[in-house]
């Protein structure tokens, strides 16, 4: 059994390529939904240009489509 708190919870850099690599193209819409928080979902995929989010199980949601 695996505690919760060793469960390592931030996307890796191959995550967010493939993130990236997603929204680099512009047929594709994304977003990431999940219970994190939106300051925390807002570092960690910084980097990913166009991604929609809905953070906190949707109750914030934030849509960066240009």
């Amino acid at each position: 059994m695996t505690l919760q708190s060793s469960i390592s919870t931030y996307p890796s850099s191959e995550v967010i390529e493939i993130v990236n690599s997603l929204c680099r193209d512009p047929k594709n819409v994304v977003f990431i939904v999940s219970g994190k928080d939106l300051v925390t979902l807002a570092e960690w995929f910084s980097s990913c240009e166009k991604l929609g989010v809905a953070a906190e199980h949707g109750y914030f949601f934030s849509c960066r489509i240009h």
